[in-house]
């Protein structure tokens, strides 16, 4: 939860209260504890577009199957964010799966990967309809970043 945290901080700019609940989190010495504290990690060097950090993290770690949701769309937003288009159409059609919390994430990764407006306005409506506005506006940005 500290990690959802600083990531959250991070979102509101505020890198300093991000970096002290990371070390906090560091402190308690959660070694072996990767599967749980991976996603956030990543889900953090992509909200600062830390694209070294981000290479490391994703080296040796893949989410573990769909019931690592929240390590899938990291994982996902991680391929967006390193321009890995390759390994988004390898591993995102297989996560469209219609109706789960899923399916818009995977199809913003493949309308990023495509450039596809169709696909993003599709991951848009699918966030607006499961009540996830910041996912829909974080989308909009994104399509509206690459027209530019």
């Amino acid at each position: 939860m500290l990690l959802t945290c600083a990531l959250a901080r991070v979102h509101l700019g505020d890198e300093e209260e991000a970096r002290r609940l990371e070390q906090v989190v560091e402190d308690f010495g959660m070694e072996g504890w990767d599967a749980w504290l991976r996603p956030s990690e990543v889900a953090l060097a992509v909200a600062r577009g830390d694209l070294v950090t981000l290479e490391r993290k994703l080296e040796d770690w893949k989410p573990e199957g769909f019931a690592d949701v929240e390590g899938l769309v990291t994982w996902l937003d991680a391929f967006v964010a390193l321009d890995r288009k390759a390994e988004i159409e390898r591993e995102a059609p297989a996560l469209v799966k219609p109706g789960t919390y899923l399916e818009p994430f995977a199809l913003r990764a493949l309308g990023y990967a495509r450039h596809d407006d169709g696909l993003m306005a599709q991951a848009i409506a699918l966030f607006d309809g499961f009540g996830l506005g910041w996912f829909a506006s974080q989308t909009r940005q994104m399509l509206s970043d690459a027209r530019e």
